[in-house]
């Protein structure tokens, strides 16, 4: 019995979906000539915008460009000073070494 109503089911949703399919269909043709005329009548906008559009961006890829070289270098500055930075106390020990046992030791005296 669940057999045959899943299958009416089935058909009365193919069926549906055929009536739906049939008056889209209808519906698209009968828009077809308004769908034509604002077509022929907004291409020249169209193609005015996207003329614009091409224009705007010759003008402003150069500067973004620019801009993103900029910020390229400001982040690798950035990456270079996150190695030195941490590395700074050790370099400064390293040179308090250096100055005591350079003070501590005894030089050669030149001849």
């Amino acid at each position: 019995m669940g057999f045959f109503l899943l299958l009416c089911l089935a058909g009365a949703g193919f069926f549906v979906a055929i009536g739906v399919m049939a008056i889209r269909a209808v519906f698209l043709l009968v828009l077809l000539p308004f769908r034509l005329l604002f077509g022929l009548v907004l291409f020249p906008l169209w193609l005015a915008r996207t003329a614009l559009k091409i224009v705007g961006a010759a003008i402003v890829l150069p500067i973004m460009a620019v801009a993103g070289g900029i910020a390229l270098l400001g982040l690798l500055a950035a990456a270079v000073l996150a190695v030195i930075v941490p590395l700074v106390p050790i370099l400064l020990v390293g040179a308090a070494l250096y100055f005591v046992i350079r003070a501590i030791t005894r030089r050669p005296m030149p001849a």
